[in-house]
C-alpha cells in the first residue's frame, strides 16, 4: 500500500488538489505534503481543514442550485415579467457587499 500512496502523492492532479486545500492554512502542522504523507489517516487539522472546504464548496453549489428554477423559467418563458426589481437590486447590492468584504480581507473564494 505504500507504493500506492507514493504513486498517487506523486500525481499531479493530486498535488494540485492538495496545494488547493491546504497550502493557504497559516498553520505549520497543515501543508500539502504532510498533509499527504498522513493518508490514509489525516491529522486532525488537515481533516479538519479538508472539510471546511468542502463545506464552501457545498455552500456555493446549494446557492448556484437554489437560483437554477428562476433561471429555467425564466429561459423556458422568455420574460422576466412578476420578478420584483426591488429585490433583484436588494441581491445584488447584497452579494456585492459580501464579495468586497471578503476580497479586501483576502478570504479565499470558498469561505464567502
Amino acid at each position: 500500500t505504500t507504493m500506492a500512496l507514493k504513486a498517487l502523492t506523486d500525481n499531479p492532479f493530486i498535488l494540485s488538489l492538495a496545494t488547493w486545500a491546504w497550502d493557504s492554512d497559516p498553520s505549520p502542522l497543515v501543508t500539502p505534503t504532510t498533509c499527504l504523507d498522513s493518508l490514509p489517516f489525516l491529522t486532525t487539522p488537515c481533516f479538519t481543514r479538508l472539510i471546511a472546504k468542502g463545506i464552501g464548496i457545498g455552500i456555493i453549489l446549494a446557492s448556484c442550485i437554489n437560483k437554477a428554477p428562476v433561471v429555467r423559467n425564466i429561459l423556458k418563458s422568455r420574460s422576466v415579467a412578476g420578478l420584483s426589481i426591488a429585490a433583484s437590486y436588494g441581491e445584488v447590492i447584497m452579494y456585492s457587499n459580501a464579495a468586497f468584504y471578503n476580497i479586501l480581507r483576502g478570504n479565499p473564494f470558498t469561505a464567502y
